[in-house]
C-alpha cells in the first residue's frame, strides 16, 4: 500500500508564520495588492521552513509559492514536483533478493517525498484560502 506507515503531518501548525491554531492573520474585505504581497511572503517563508532536496535542497517547498522564473533566481536546479509514483515497485527480470529489497526502498522512498509534497502543497493553498473571504477567491 502506498501510503503505508507514513504519519500524517499538520503542517500549517509548524509554519512559523501562523497564529496557534496554524492559521494565518486573516484579510477582511477585498484583498489590495499590498496585502497580497505580504501574504505571498508569508507563505514563501512558510513553504521554506519545510526542507526538501527538491530544487537543490536549499529553499524548501518554496518553489511550490513562487513562479518557475523566480525560482530560478534562487537557485540553479529548477523546482518539480515528484510526479506520481507507480502503485506496486517495479523488478528487474530475474532480479535477486537484494535488488528486490532495494527497489521497495526506492518505492517507499517516492511515495513518501510525492505523499509530503501533496500535503505541504494543500496546506499552503488551505492557509491561502482560510485568510481571503471566499468571494475574492476565483474558485473553479
Amino acid at each position: 500500500m502506498p501510503n503505508e506507515g507514513t504519519k500524517a503531518v499538520d503542517y500549517c501548525t509548524i509554519f512559523p508564520n501562523t497564529l496557534e491554531n496554524g492559521k494565518l492573520i486573516p484579510i477582511r474585505g477585498k484583498p489590495t495588492f499590498n496585502q497580497l504581497t505580504d501574504l505571498r511572503k508569508l507563505l514563501v517563508q512558510n513553504a521554506a521552513t519545510i526542507h526538501t532536496t527538491l530544487g537543490g535542497g536549499q529553499h524548501g517547498y518554496s518553489g511550490l509559492v513562487v513562479s518557475p522564473a523566480d525560482y530560478a533566481l534562487l537557485s540553479n536546479v529548477p523546482f518539480q514536483m515528484p510526479g506520481l509514483p507507480p502503485v506496486d515497485p517495479v523488478y528487474p527480470p530475474g532480479a535477486t533478493q537484494h535488488q528486490i529489497s532495494a527497489a521497495d526502498r526506492v518505492h517507499t522512498e517516492q511515495w513518501r517525498r510525492y505523499n509530503e509534497a501533496v500535503a505541504v502543497e494543500q496546506a499552503l493553498k488551505k492557509q491561502l484560502t482560510e485568510v481571503i473571504e471566499r468571494i475574492y477567491l476565483n474558485q473553479r
